[in-house]
């Protein structure tokens, strides 16, 4: 629709502008950790007590729930990293709220990387927001904006770093991306002066597609208790 009546179209990914997600893309374009394999990214809060809103309240159906919340963000985080992904295994369950407060999925990406993202709101001691296995070494991050976690040995020392790179028992900081999500405004009104505002968008509407093909996918997934092979459609 928007095509046809010639109006530039994104969509709110604003957490691939995150220091946090610089930080590991870095990680990965540097190949800081060799040949990636698998990535876990998690989202995980101890809220034992809900939030009496509409998120916790309203069905699926209706745009509730954890999966099209927190997963949406964390989808996008991977495949922009990893590239798309081909299949899903998925467990999604509603442990103090009408909607789904639980969800975990395993995606195995086209280019073979495996993403473990999990998120939860009864989580009483929350992992590292990011662990990344390669062949020559691995990445961790504890620290993300706004968040508590347990993992002090894995704290950054100060606000100029984002993680460890570990080898073993052998570690080095991993210094701190520097874009914040005000760049996605920032990249929405450079496109909107552009020659061709459509493409110079910071986010093209149909990565959101594939984000939502493969939170389907995973709903599927947790239903029927089975891998399930993303669909998603084309332009």
């Amino acid at each position: 629709h928007a095509a046809a009546s010639g109006v530039p179209l994104t969509v709110f990914h604003n957490r691939r502008f995150d220091p946090e997600h610089a930080t590991v893309a870095r990680v990965v374009a540097d190949g800081l950790v060799g040949t990636p394999f698998r990535y876990e990214m998690r989202w995980e809060r101890w809220r034992p007590v809900p939030k009496d809103r509409w998120r916790e309240n309203a069905s699926a159906a209706d745009g509730g729930g954890i999966l099209l919340d927190l997963h949406s963000h964390l989808v996008d985080a991977a495949v922009q990293l990893f590239g798309p992904v081909a299949t899903v295994f998925a467990t999604v369950a509603a442990h103090t709220t009408l909607a789904e407060d639980d969800a975990f999925l395993v995606c195995r990406h086209e280019s073979g990387v495996v993403s473990h993202l999990g998120a939860t709101a009864i989580s009483g001691a929350p992992g590292p927001r990011v662990r990344l296995l390669g062949t020559s070494g691995a990445y961790v991050m504890a620290d993300f904006t706004g968040e508590t976690h347990v993992w002090s040995g894995q704290a950054d020392e100060d606000a100029t770093q984002s993680g460890w790179l570990y080898r073993g028992d052998e570690r080095e900081p991993v210094a701190r991306g520097t874009s914040t999500q005000a760049d996605l405004y920032r990249a929405v009104a450079a496109a909107l002066g552009s020659a061709d505002p459509q493409a110079a968008m910071p986010v093209d509407p149909w990565d959101a597609v594939h984000t939502l093909a493969v939170i389907d996918a995973a709903r599927e997934s947790a239903a029927q208790e089975c891998v399930v092979t993303v669909s998603t459609p084309t332009p």
